[in-house]
């Protein structure tokens, strides 16, 4: 019981952080670019000379560190952190566990915290550690975030200009007062499922089954026709917390491609710049025939997700695989998570936000037409 006490605690002060608004140094991050800089400048931090983007230099939790202020359609969003990058693995860890050891104090227990690397075969030199980020097969990284709010996010990223460093983003949202549920096609995810799923029948969708608590329904989204759409509710209680949409099967990697990158266009035209993206294939080598693509994608060898924070929550597109019954099927799914519902001290709410391990498909359901019972 004590051990439990002490983690609400733990989780109660890490949203008290940030729902006082997120801040670099005890410098809000809801002004303007020039207010936070000047206010940088008297911390000790000068601009450095010659840089385009205004970057600045100074020392972060006793690194030193390059300073670069995030703008997103002309609007100061935040800043990342780079500090100053290292040659080889025992450094670069001992300096990524003692950053999130500090960053844990003052946000609490991550919600996101992964610490593996995208290889057939574990890494067990240092040299072999360090290649791996080279190859940008290390998936070091922990998240802290709030819906509304903004987050911090840390991880260990090989740079353009070929060196490895930690790296810590602060992103702030535009509206540090907006708690208001996220809401899919006018729909606030604060309802019910079934208040949900009839709003949506009543929009043209087809309601098709109820598998435990999740209802499925069909229709056209986003221009695609033949849409399988997932509402789901939250464990805790009987209110929508994520809505999935499953795309056609394709069977082939180039339209399964211009599905994903159409998709991504038209949310980076909405929601601006995602705050991740990731599109690679565990391999050395990159494939290049429709065979080699396929094999690693029914393999799982791949990651293609893009991770987009809006007002109320986030947005996750991914390319997804599910193998059932011996027939290998390929989605593009994108999935809307609520996060005004999971500010609370319920653990299972924070971990809503970023899951611990990866937003699967939702799987194959087979049709089964008819009225839904509540």
């Amino acid at each position: 019981m004590k051990k439990v006490f002490i983690n609400i605690l733990a989780i109660v002060f890490s949203l008290n952080a940030f729902c006082q608004g997120l801040t670099f140094m005890g410098v809000p991050l809801n002004g303007t670019k020039t207010e936070f800089s000047r206010q940088l400048l008297e911390k000790g931090f000068s601009y450095i000379p010659n840089d385009a983007d205004s970057a600045m230099g100074g020392m972060f939790c006793g690194e030193s560190c390059i300073l670069q202020h995030i703008v997103n359609a002309g609007v100061f969003n935040g800043v990342n952190v780079i500090l100053v990058p290292d040659d080889n693995w025992p450094f670069l860890y001992a300096k990524y566990k003692s950053m999130k050891m500090k960053l844990a104090k003052e946000y609490g227990e991550p919600t996101k915290d992964e610490e593996i690397f995208d290889t057939r075969v574990e890494p067990r030199t240092d040299a072999q550690k360090y290649e791996a980020i080279n190859n940008g097969k290390c998936q070091y990284q922990c998240y802290w975030f709030t819906p509304g709010v903004g987050g911090v996010a840390m991880t260990i990223t090989h740079l353009k200009s070929g060196e490895n460093a930690v790296i810590i983003s602060y992103l702030t949202m535009n509206d540090l007062t907006t708690s208001a549920p996220l809401k899919f096609k006018g729909i606030s995810l604060g309802e019910t499922p079934y208040n949900f799923a009839s709003e949506l029948e009543r929009q043209g969708y087809t309601y098709v089954t109820k598998v435990d608590d999740t209802y499925v329904l069909t229709g056209a989204f986003a221009g695609y026709s033949n849409c399988s759409l997932y509402i789901k509710a939250a464990q805790y209680d009987n209110t929508v917390d994520h809505v999935g949409i499953n795309f056609p099967n394709q069977t082939r990697w180039e339209y399964l491609l211009n599905t994903y990158n159409n998709l991504k266009d038209m949310l980076t035209q909405k929601y601006g710049k995602p705050v991740s993206c990731i599109e690679k294939f565990n391999t050395s080598n990159t494939p290049t025939s429709e065979y080699q693509i396929m094999s690693l994608l029914k393999q799982d060898e791949f990651k293609y997700e893009t991770l987009f924070f809006i007002e109320g929550g986030y947005v996750k597109l991914i390319i997804s695989h599910l193998y059932v019954n011996y027939e290998h099927s390929f989605y593009v799914s994108l999935i809307y998570v609520d996060g005004a519902s999971t500010i609370t001290t319920n653990k299972r709410a924070i971990d809503s936000y970023l899951p611990h391990h990866p937003l699967q498909p939702y799987g194959r359901v087979y049709r089964r037409v008819g009225r839904r019972r509540s």
